[in-house]
């Protein structure tokens, strides 16, 4: 003869006579619910967890880019500086072989 127990496990869905049955298998599915929305929660956080960290990593990735660029900039005006100061002393100088020829 089977407990009461076993039929749970054969077919936990079949209608019960008695009102004890009906509580634990409306106890066990809520608590089976509140297992599975908690794992829900707890995957729900790492997600937002690891999408946070990706974020970040794409911020100091555009900050490290912007860094960067701002480099180049000062490279680009310190060639044009250079740039004017070489036309600015050969323009002097053909002045003065001129001068002297």
């Amino acid at each position: 003869m089977f407990r009461q127990n076993d039929m749970d496990q054969i077919n936990p869905y079949r209608s019960y006579s008695t009102c004890c049955s009906r509580w634990r298998i409306l106890i066990r599915g809520t608590s089976d619910i509140w297992s599975t929305t908690k794992k829900d929660r707890g995957i729900e956080r790492e997600r937002e967890r690891r999408e946070r960290e990706r974020e970040r990593e794409r911020e100091r990735e555009r900050e490290r880019e912007r860094e960067r660029d701002r480099e180049r900039e000062r490279v680009r005006v310190r060639e044009r500086e250079r740039e004017r100061e070489r036309e600015r002393i050969c323009s002097k100088m053909s002045t003065f072989t001129t001068r002297i020829a």
